[in-house]
């Protein structure tokens, strides 16, 4: 039985000062823009600053139709290879932003409190999960240090799949063998994928470089072409694909989690209806429970007039999906909340 369910989106990484999707093509380098100009039929150098405002959603959907349907856009050479190559351009990109923003993050005692709390629990015994629409790997990094800091070794998160240590390290234990084995974990759910993870196309291992030393950060897939890897990341897409053998794991274990869960906290998440995916595993295994408590974090009053314009939006999608369910909301900073015991909890 899972007591918590801790639901982490982009709001989330706030804190850490990740960039928002609508910022991630910001100042592109003139490969994208090309790549934009072309599927947009526009002039990169004269739509330069039009380019970046394009939101991603249209991008990769149509990059994502085009690979999905081996589609050939008539009169251009915009076919498979193009959307496969720019795709994983596009992603190469995103990740090198990543990269440099985890580098760059200090230490947030928020962050650590937090997953402090929840690695706390465990050790006593009791088990929360968390189920995150994220690529980052702020989780895996504040766990495996709180960890340390209690002198726990043979402990780290669980992914809820058949992974392999990227570097091919013998005494590296299979995320779902570690507890059969002893180790303490907590399930740490990507249902979007990570940047710490690369998938392979021969072999499909899913291969995995464990956030335990002193900074997050990602695999860059061309980094590792000779080995015929792929980054595992659900985009902001239209047509999201989680046939992958691995996020069909972790997707069924988040909706056991779910459906068994007493409370389920929703912190940084705006229930996009493009994520009619997880919509619909949030149908299925908590829409029809009256007894599970569903908690909302949305921005605090003091918030600026475009967040707030937000909040009302993410507010209205909660109250018109989750009708008649126990839910409640509360309007306050996730830095804030992640240092409130009694809101972690009780709420």
């Amino acid at each position: 039985m899972t007591g918590t369910c801790f639901v982490l989106g982009a709001g989330f990484s706030v804190p850490a000062e990740l960039p928002p999707q609508e910022t991630l093509l910001r100042s592109p380098p003139p490969e994208i823009a090309d790549i934009v100009g072309k599927i947009f039929n526009i002039d990169p150098e004269k739509h330069y600053d039009e380019i970046e405002k394009i939101p991603l959603e249209d991008i990769f959907t149509f990059l994502d139709r085009i690979n999905i349907n081996h589609e050939l856009i008539p009169d251009t050479d915009i076919d498979f290879a193009f959307a496969y190559n720019a795709k994983r351009i596009i992603l190469n990109h995103i990740i090198n932003v990543f990269n440099s923003k985890l580098a760059a993050m200090h230490e947030t005692e928020a962050y650590y409190h937090f997953f402090d709390q929840i690695v706390r629990r465990r050790i006593a015994g009791e088990s929360n999960t968390v189920i995150t629409l994220n690529w980052d790997t702020i989780p895996e990094y504040y766990i495996y240090k709180s960890y340390k800091n209690h002198n726990i070794y043979k402990a780290g998160v669980d992914y809820a799949c058949y992974d392999f240590d990227y570097d091919d390290n013998s005494r590296y234990v299979q995320s779902i063998l570690r507890k059969a084995k002893g180790f303490s974990t907590i399930k740490v759910l990507k249902l979007h994928g990570s940047i710490n993870w690369l998938h392979s196309n021969a072999l499909g291992y899913l291969r995995v470089k464990e956030q335990t030393g002193a900074a997050p950060s990602g695999l860059v897939a061309r980094a590792s072409e000779q080995r015929e890897m792929e980054n595992i990341l659900i985009t902001p897409t239209l047509l999201k694909n989680i046939e992958n053998t691995h996020l069909k794991m972790i997707w069924f274990n988040a909706g056991i989690d779910l459906l068994e869960a007493r409370r389920v906290v929703f912190l940084g998440y705006s229930l996009a209806l493009a994520d009619f995916d997880f919509r619909y595993l949030l149908l299925k295994s908590i829409c029809r429970r009256k007894d599970v408590k569903l908690r909302v974090l949305l921005y605090p009053e003091n918030a600026s007039a475009e967040k707030l314009y937000k909040r009302n939006q993410t507010e209205a999608r909660y109250r018109n999906f989750f009708i008649g369910n126990n839910i409640q909301y509360k309007y306050m900073n996730v830095k804030d909340f992640m240092q409130n015991d009694k809101l972690i909890w009780n709420w």
